[in-house]
């Protein structure tokens, strides 16, 4: 038996698995017992077999992606050295790039699907201090409304799962951006970070 825990937490998850789940579990097969308690366990096991931390793409577009296609976005001043953005917009994919203090950093994210992506995207002040280098990560990207998209970015590697929420402005002038992981051991969500658009 090969047991990967994977969490960000101030409590010791390992002695409550193991001796509430895998422990009592281990016991019941030596004694040769299968059957299960009550219909809850059966359902449990059942949708057990069915999970995935991947959610399902659904395709989504907005007017706003031909308008900032290609736009540079400069970001005012602010804590997390973000420089710039510029966000390529295709039908099946966003390419979100952000230049910061340590360099120019890609992630292509998919639309309808999700891509692969190895990646120097900053992420340390979001991941407990980590950087790795490159990261790999999986990134899919959603139109919430006309004016607001969302990034989603998995890390197959380690436990942590990023949310870029860009908010546009009507006509493309500028933008918002924030940034949220699910567990970390100093903030998890980003001040707004605010840009103005690169007008030729």
């Amino acid at each position: 038996m090969v047991v990967s825990i994977l969490a960000g937490t101030s409590s010791n998850v390992n002695d409550v698995v193991f001796n509430e789940l895998i422990a009592p579990t281990v016991a019941d097969r030596a004694a040769g017992v299968t059957a299960y308690e009550n219909a809850s366990e059966a359902a449990l096991e059942t949708y057990a077999s069915t999970l995935s931390l991947m959610n399902v793409p659904v395709f989504t577009a907005s007017p706003m992606g031909e308008i900032v296609d290609d736009v540079t976005f400069i970001a005012e001043e602010n804590k997390y050295n973000i420089e710039a953005v510029a966000l390529d917009v295709k039908d099946d994919s966003v390419t979100f790039t952000m230049k910061d203090n340590r360099g120019i950093h890609t992630v292509v994210n998919g639309i309808d699907q999700w891509l692969y992506n190895e990646t120097t995207m900053t992420g340390n002040y979001m991941h407990h201090q980590y950087t790795n280098n490159p990261e790999y990560i999986y990134a899919y990207a959603e139109w919430q409304d006309d004016s607001t998209l969302t990034l989603t970015w998995r890390y197959p590697q380690m436990a942590f799962v990023d949310q870029i929420t860009l908010t546009l402005e009507d006509d493309g002038t500028g933008m918002s951006l924030v940034r949220t992981v699910n567990v970390n051991s100093g903030e998890k969500i980003t001040e707004p970070v605010a840009f103005s658009a690169v007008l030729e």
